[in-house]
């Protein structure tokens, strides 16, 4: 432990004026492997062989709490090849990576604070961020940046989608966190979602009633589909519009249970999609052959990335899943007050809405 401070400290000492860093870990299981296989098996965000380079160069790579860098040659500067004994680790072998914000995707990191005391935060997010850190994102999560933005350790007491836009709730302190995780095993607070769905139907309101089972369908892919071995999941809906243009309906949702990915897959399951939603919906297949081509080392920007993505918003309607947290109700955990906050629709939401629902009035 104390090589890893140290091995940070020395990092931070030589470049003092860049942004804050993260530090990212993990062990080698095979016997013997390159670094660059090792890394990329490890962390899915390194996807090409420059951008490993790059943190090689900069000295942001360490094995077993030693840096590792690469000395500039004596022509044009350029990097000469890495130290032999580095080229391969092995099993056991612990890999540390320093990563900074704008190595990681962009996200929409504003968000509106909805009901705060000195145990509970509560926000509405855009409808692009993660609401902690996970996989390829850390700096641009909203844990990170409302701790960034002064409102000290807070922690979410639920999760909903990087693309699912509105209310999330975070804990102040571990006590609370432990209640609020009561509170939810219960189902004692209740969640109220607004969605864009392909297709009309034929009632104006109904349950979708399945099991919720995850199963991995590709490498770096899991999903959750309908599965009578799955976990008990209900999902009641109310048709509160129907399109006149693009033949899809307005719903009004609450859950049961609310488990991961529950609304985007009992809507996929029933035949009514979310629009927007490129995994779950019409665009499934562009999409893995989207995120293959990412893992396979293409930039967001290169050509081939950017047509995929504009095939699959031709597919869905929309650059993002049409979902949003609209209403949370429950009892405080500690002042037993019943607290309910509402989030508004962001931009984008509400301009497909007040384009495709033109008769419905939100208030």
């Amino acid at each position: 432990m104390k090589t890893e401070t140290k091995t940070r400290r020395d990092w931070e000492k030589r470049r003092e004026h860049h942004p804050p860093i993260r530090e990212n870990s993990g062990i080698v299981r095979e016997e013997e492997q390159s670094l660059f296989e090792a890394i990329q098996e490890l962390f899915s965000f390194i996807r090409t062989k420059a951008y490993f380079e790059k943190l090689i160069a900069e000295g942001r790579v360490a094995v077993n709490g030693e840096i590792i860098n690469r000395k500039n040659g004596e022509k044009n500067h350029q990097i000469q090849v890495l130290n032999p004994e580095r080229s391969k680790v092995h099993a056991g072998d612990k890999i540390t990576i320093f990563t900074e914000q704008k190595d990681e995707p962009p996200a929409d990191l504003s968000y509106d604070v909805l009901w705060e005391d000195n145990d509970i935060l509560i926000v509405s997010k855009s409808g692009n961020c993660p609401v902690h850190p996970a996989g390829k994102y850390y700096f641009n999560s909203l844990q990170v940046q409302l701790e960034r933005d002064g409102f000290g350790k807070v922690n979410p007491a639920h999760r909903i989608d990087r693309e699912t836009s509105g209310a999330v709730i975070f804990a102040k302190n571990k006590e609370i966190l432990v209640e609020f995780h009561k509170l939810f095993a219960r189902s004692e607070v209740e969640k109220t979602y607004l969605a864009v769905v392909f297709g009309r139907f034929k009632s104006s309101q109904g349950t979708f009633n399945c099991p919720l089972l995850k199963k991995t369908i590709h490498a770096f892919r899991d999903i959750v589909v309908c599965d009578d071995e799955g976990k008990e999941a209900k999902t009641h809906y109310k048709v509160l519009g129907v399109s006149t243009t693009a033949e899809c309906s307005l719903l009004e949702l609450h859950l049961e249970k609310g488990r991961k990915h529950q609304i985007r897959v009992h809507c996929a399951h029933s035949g009514h999609p979310l629009v927007g939603d490129a995994l779950y919906g019409r665009g499934s297949d562009i999409f893995l052959k989207y995120h293959e081509a990412l893992r396979q080392g293409d930039n967001f920007n290169d050509e081939k990335i950017l047509e995929l993505r504009k095939q699959l918003e031709e597919k869905v309607l929309a650059k993002r899943q049409l979902l949003h947290a609209e209403t949370l109700r429950f009892k405080h955990p500690r002042t037993k007050e019943e607290i309910q906050v509402k989030a508004s629709l962001p931009k984008d939401f509400k301009e497909f809405i007040e384009k495709e629902f033109p008769q419905r009035k939100r208030k």
